[in-house]
């Protein structure tokens, strides 16, 4: 089921110039497998609602360890899959 997510973020322009942003993502639930690619493709970021690390092949095909990702935490990264080996956080919902 899609859950909307939203991610504000401050400009990076200045104190003067600061302006917030925000973005609007449809969230799935993610359970991690190894060799799944997530079901609706490419995902624009990860959301994780529980601390941890998690496991991922980027879009180009390389893999990563994302470590020690706190609690509610938008991570703006393309993903194909989120593996289960290595991943400890939860919660985790691919953002599209």
């Amino acid at each position: 089921m899609k859950q909307k997510f939203s991610y504000t973020t401050i400009t990076a322009r200045g104190a003067d110039n600061a302006k917030p942003i925000t973005f609007d993502f449809d969230g799935l639930p993610v359970t991690p497998a190894d060799a799944t690619n997530l079901p609706d493709g490419i995902a624009r970021g990860l959301y994780c609602t529980g601390a941890g690390n998690i496991a991922v092949t980027l879009e180009s095909g390389a893999t990563a360890t994302l470590t020690t990702v706190p609690a509610n935490t938008v991570i703006p990264i393309s993903v194909s899959i989120v593996g289960a080996t290595g991943t400890t956080a939860t919660g985790i919902y691919a953002l599209y």
